[in-house]
């Protein structure tokens, strides 16, 4: 199969006009690669709260020792926080891919609290076509020889199962911190500070806080318990929600955090490589230094040599073909005298375009 593919002259001179287009759209591209710079940084952050947690106590003196577990605790919670916004993010970004680039920009900033659910449902049933959210080509078109076609194709069939287990994996985290998540956004019924009855009540790995929430049975966590009652006084709350801050607590953080950038980036990078290259699909890339490219291709297995010289001959093959300048992205006008001594007076300054 062999169709009319651009020269990577042709792409290079048109490449912005696609992405101008509604084919693509410049609000997509801002999107996506926004998401993934705030990714990026959102797993460094979390990786710098973590630093602060061990260092509360020579940062602030606190009347009470006590006080100082609870503020770890918030710590710590903001990084359940930011890892919930990062995997609500790359969820219904693909939701978002999967309809078309015209929803994307519309539906990462503005979508229903039921969506993410909906689509974790999607997720367990493989409702998605992968394949087309990544932008993964049709290898008949690449110009390989049989021999390499059918090792790509065993590539690809990984890499996919590869990102099926990790959505998976989020999608489990998300649902074991959900109810936590939402009470730190709405009306804050948690509890911070306390502590197992093997510690000295001071101890930050031996404590735990619980957020208090009301649901249906029908809306829990698979691995909920079910008890009579929690509490000696009547009320209307009927769940409770306990985080451990334990070791296993930080292992899990930080595997579906780092695993987040890796799967966001993926995903972002092969689909901007496609507007890069006009509406043509090709081998994901990533970039090593400001001239050199390679494959990228998810694995969780360490390839032979063998396979690693194939893989460095198709990206030899394709790379040379492909378009792989970037597009700057800059907002900049000329405001009026109002607008520019609001940028230097005041706190926030919000703008928005005249219908």
């Amino acid at each position: 199969m062999s169709i009319n593919l651009l020269t990577k002259k042709e792409k290079e001179s048109q490449f912005e006009s696609f992405i101008h287009s509604p084919n693509f759209g410049m609000d997509t591209y801002i999107t996506l690669s926004l998401c993934l710079i705030n990714v990026n940084y959102g797993v460094q952050t979390i990786d710098l709260y973590w630093s602060l947690i061990d260092k509360i106590t020579t940062v602030k003196p606190f009347d009470y020792p006590r006080h100082e577990l609870n503020v770890k605790q918030h710590v710590a919670l903001d990084t359940v926080v930011k890892t919930m916004i990062m995997i609500e993010t790359l969820f219904v970004m693909i939701d978002s891919l999967s309809k078309g680039y015209s929803y994307v920009s519309k539906q990462i900033t503005r979508y229903g609290n039921g969506l993410p659910k909906q689509i974790i449902g999607k997720i367990y049933s493989k409702e998605y076509d992968l394949y087309k959210i990544i932008q993964l080509p049709d290898i008949d078109t690449l110009d390989l020889s049989p021999n390499e076609n059918k090792f790509l194709k065993k590539i690809f069939d990984s890499t996919l199962e590869l990102v099926w287990s990790k959505l998976t994996k989020f999608a489990n985290f998300y649902e074991k911190y959900d109810i936590v998540y939402l009470k730190t956004k709405h009306g804050l019924s948690i509890q911070t500070g306390a502590h197992f009855s093997n510690s000295d009540g001071l101890d930050f790995k031996k404590s735990y806080m619980r957020a208090l929430d009301h649901r249906q049975k029908n809306n829990l966590y698979k691995n909920s318990f079910r008890v009579k009652q929690f509490s000696p006084i009547n009320s209307w709350y009927n769940i409770q929600s306990m985080v451990k801050f334990n070791d296993k607590f930080k292992k899990e953080l930080f595997s579906v955090a780092s695993e987040l950038f890796e799967i966001t980036e993926f995903i972002v990078e092969s689909n901007l490589t496609y507007a890069r290259n006009c509406g043509q699909r090709y081998l994901p890339i990533e970039r090593i230094s400001e001239q050199e490219f390679s494959l990228f291709i998810l694995s969780d297995k360490t390839y032979s040599e063998t396979e690693s010289k194939y893989m460095k001959k198709i990206a030899e093959k394709i790379l040379s073909s492909m378009n792989t300048k970037d597009l700057s992205i800059s907002i900049g006008e000329e405001f009026n005298e109002k607008i520019q001594r609001s940028f230097v007076e005041d706190s926030v300054t919000t703008m928005r375009i005249d219908d």
